[in-house]
């Protein structure tokens, strides 16, 4: 079964690069583009293909497309510098989930505090709980990065590949549980206080003051000097751009 799901993986790629190729609508290209993307995803995390060198996908678009990158499809994402991890092998998807993870951390981890942001007693709850959990996301971050590192390392001895590559399968299921119950949490948080201001609520205290970060210190330079109510609608948006880009599975 884990076959052919691969092989239909595999054949809707090559339809919607035919897509790509032929099509004049530039939202179509943007929405084909990132699927293309998604289902190249998908086959990394198939059990039978994960991390096998002779199974990735080799397909080729035509040359301008083959150049563009998924990411510049995307107003937020395309402007935050890729960071590599530098673990002795290159990943470039976890590359990006460990980029967008700190840019949220330098960008708008600050503007939630209590300090910034001013809520009520329930509404400030959830809000600590996304403190806490940073430091285990990049826990798992680093589980995955090290289980990867130890497979590229082992991969010649046939020994030990199998169990390997279980590990690995296994953290990266870990991490993309996670990462994704996280960010799903974060955005309908940030969702519910725009919805909230839209509708003229009052959930956040204080939509209208100003925030201020201080560079020297590393704090936020993209919020600085906008409202709180700004703050919580640029979050949003980098929030959808992320959870439509990474695509993560709702994994239990």
């Amino acid at each position: 079964m884990a076959e052919l799901d691969h092989q239909r993986i595999r054949e809707m790629i090559d339809n919607l690069e035919g897509v790509l190729k032929t099509s004049g609508s530039v939202d179509q290209r943007r929405r084909v583009a990132v699927e293309i993307h998604n289902l190249k995803k998908d086959l990394e995390k198939n059990p039978l293909t994960l991390l096998d060198e002779d199974e990735v996908s080799q397909e080729s678009t035509d040359p301008e497309e083959a150049t563009k990158d998924p990411l510049d499809y995307f107003d937020i994402l395309k402007h935050i510098p890729i960071v590599e991890t530098s673990r002795g092998f290159v990943n470039r998807e976890l590359d990006e989930i460990y980029t967008f993870l700190k840019y949220f951390e330098d960008e708008h981890l600050g503007m939630l505090g209590e300090y910034h942001l001013k809520l009520d007693y329930n509404r400030s709850l959830v809000r600590d709980g996304f403190y806490s959990k940073i430091h285990d996301l990049h826990t798992v971050i680093n589980h995955y990065a090290n289980a990867l590192a130890k497979y590229e390392h082992d991969k010649d001895l046939l020994v030990s590949k199998t169990n390997q590559k279980l590990l690995v399968q296994e953290e990266y299921r870990n991490l993309l549980t996670k990462l994704g119950s996280f960010f799903r949490k974060l955005y309908q948080f940030a969702d519910d206080l725009v919805e909230n201001y839209n509708n003229n609520g009052n959930l956040v205290l204080n939509p209208h003051d100003k925030l201020t970060f201080d560079s020297s210190l590393g704090e936020s330079q993209v919020l600085n000097g906008c409202t709180v109510i700004e703050g919580i609608q640029d979050l949003h948006r980098f929030l959808t751009e992320l959870l439509e880009y990474l695509n993560l599975p709702d994994l239990k």
